[in-house]
């Protein structure tokens, strides 16, 4: 669905729009295959709770294997320790939701931006 959003706002406001890089979303044409079940399962049960850094690895684990489907190329090994690097990473970076953060916010709001970049040059 946020890929839609996202695909309107930009055919809406163009002039508004630098680039887009979509990744797992769909248009949702009837056309398409429909979400599988086990995807909707497993998104709809809820997170984890985002203080106990093991659950929170172990439910992107499960997440990338739902995304996999059934694909033979899948490597929960990796993709374990590469869950576990990022998640170290954004608590030491205060990331997660169990950390603050909105002070950061604040000061990224603040930043005055420069002209906008577009694709192939000014417009």
């Amino acid at each position: 669905m946020a890929g839609a959003i996202v695909t309107l706002a930009a055919m809406h406001e163009p002039d508004r729009v630098a680039s887009l890089t979509l990744v797992s979303t769909t248009s949702g044409g009837a056309d398409l295959p429909p979400i599988s079940e086990e995807f909707t399962r497993y998104t709809s049960a809820g997170g984890p709770d985002p203080s106990d850094t093991a659950a929170v690895v172990d439910f992107i684990v499960g997440l990338t294997k739902v995304y996999s489907g059934d694909s033979p190329y899948y490597d929960e090994t990796a993709m374990r320790a590469l869950a576990d690097r990022d998640v170290a990473l954004h608590r030491q970076h205060r990331l997660l939701p169990d950390q603050p953060f909105r002070h950061r916010l604040q000061r990224a709001n603040s930043i005055q931006r420069g002209p906008r970049a577009h694709p192939g040059g000014a417009r």
